[in-house]
């Protein structure tokens, strides 16, 4: 098969790794021990889910990077995108019949554990292709899933097992699907919240334009949210312990609720947002760049992506309203 199968991870860029951690390990995840990647240059952290996972990096001490310099200085938190194959011969095969610029199929593998070189080491294959306009996207195959997804980093305190979608909000839907269905191979479908979504076997990208939203993000295109699918009905973590810190005052915004919703198994989280004691963006939330100022504002968004609350859980991903598929029109 050449098309992408699943949404595979969701990586979220910051300038100091501790500090990420730290937050996303309030909040309930457990991460992985530090590893070094890209040659040492770069640190990462994950949170492993059943199905997906969160990957947190920032430079190593003495590291360099001029993607994730770039991913800064735009502004801290997702930047990108990584979409599971399951034949790198044949995506390989596809891209160079669709036009799209690969050298070829590239291999790399770390430490699990930079503590520890000597010991269990995760190796991947990737396809390395043009940064598209709205993220960084990968296309990658684990080759040594076992060594990453270990059963004593798939337990979280906040429930959350899968990875189930990421939202973007982007200038142009019709023009966004059209690339992300080319690069992926894969099909858009109609999104429930209005434009398009790539629908994969596990997990989707959304592309909705700002307005479906309500407010418009920091910036345009980007990442505006994740959600992640929970075991709980939602009843692990309240809203209260999700909190954002202003990049100016460094402290906790004074009435900010954070951006994790829960409906049913569904947690929600929003990745916008601006401080409301002095109008900065967040720098460390729970994507580095969290949340709405107020309460309502999140309803009316939550609202917005998902209809009106429902005590059952809802597996947006598989909607009927997206069982269609079709390429959009330019």
């Amino acid at each position: 098969m050449s098309g992408a199968v699943a949404l595979d991870h969701v990586g979220v860029v910051g300038h100091d790794l501790a500090a990420l951690a730290a937050q996303y390990e309030r909040v309930g995840f457990t991460l992985t021990p530090g590893a070094l990647t890209g040659d040492g240059r770069i640190a990462n952290r994950c949170a492993m889910l059943r199905q997906g996972y969160l990957e947190l990096m920032a430079l190593a001490p003495g590291g360099a990077s001029a993607t994730l310099a770039r991913m800064l200085a735009r502004h801290a938190g997702a930047h990108i995108i990584a979409l599971a194959v399951e034949d790198t011969a044949a995506t390989l095969a596809r891209l160079r019949r669709a036009g799209i610029d690969c050298p070829g199929v590239e291999q790399s593998e770390r430490a699990v554990d930079a503590s520890d070189p000597g010991g269990a080491r995760a190796c991947f294959a990737h396809l390395p292709v043009p940064e598209l306009l709205e993220a960084r996207v990968n296309l990658i195959l684990h080759l040594t899933p076992e060594v990453l997804w270990q059963e004593r980093f798939l337990h979280h305190p906040n429930h959350a097992v899968a990875l189930a979608e990421v939202v973007l909000a982007v200038p142009s839907p019709a023009e966004s699907a059209a690339r992300f269905s080319r690069l992926a191979g894969c099909p858009v479908v109609p999104d429930p919240a209005g434009r398009y979504a790539l629908s994969l076997s596990h997990g989707a990208v959304r592309l909705l334009p700002a307005d479906a939203l309500g407010m418009a993000p920091l910036s345009a295109p980007a990442i505006i949210g994740v959600t992640l699918r929970t075991d709980d009905a939602g009843v692990a973590v309240t809203p209260a312990e999700w909190r954002g810190y202003s990049s100016r005052c460094g402290r906790r915004c004074r009435d900010d609720r954070g951006g994790f919703f829960r409906r049913g198994g569904v947690a929600v989280c929003l990745t916008w947002g601006r401080c409301n004691l002095h109008g900065d963006r967040f720098d460390m939330g729970l994507l580095d760049i969290v949340t709405t100022q107020r309460r309502a504002e999140k309803r009316s968004v939550f609202r917005r992506l998902f209809g009106p609350p429902r005590p059952e859980t809802v597996d947006t991903s598989q909607s009927s309203e997206c069982a269609a598929p079709f390429r959009p029109t330019i």
